[in-house]
């Protein structure tokens, strides 16, 4: 009877311990701040880069498929 009591004991400290972890940010949400403003001139830049690198991409594929490939970490 005793180690019953006590397993119910613990088992009902371990759910209101998650009930109360669940709550929380029902309770007491956290402040939210507005997002910087964005400097799109630097997001520009970066497309760029990226459309560099998938025009690269697609010419060592190119050499791949058709047989010409001078990489040897490709080929």
């Amino acid at each position: 009877m005793q180690v019953d009591k006590l397993t119910k004991t613990l088992l009902t400290f371990i759910a209101i311990a998650l009930w109360m972890i669940a709550m929380n940010p029902w309770l007491r949400p956290l402040p939210v701040a507005a997002q910087e403003k964005v400097d799109l001139s630097q997001i520009e830049s970066s497309l760029t880069s990226i459309a560099g690198d998938i025009s690269t991409i697609k010419t060592d594929f190119g050499h791949i498929a058709r047989g010409t490939c001078t990489n040897p970490k490709f080929c």
